[in-house]
């Protein structure tokens, strides 16, 4: 999956970070790029 900056509303965005589904590599790439979003 390839997610460009702001190609994603943070609700979904969050929603994928608290997916339980998705392993902790997944999850810290997510973190990382929503973190992007808040601070950019």
């Amino acid at each position: 999956m390839v997610l460009n900056n702001g190609s994603l509303p943070l609700n979904i965005l969050e929603k994928l970070i608290q997916d339980e589904l998705l392993n902790d590599q997944e999850k810290n790439k997510l973190e990382l790029l929503y973190d992007d979003l808040l601070i950019g």
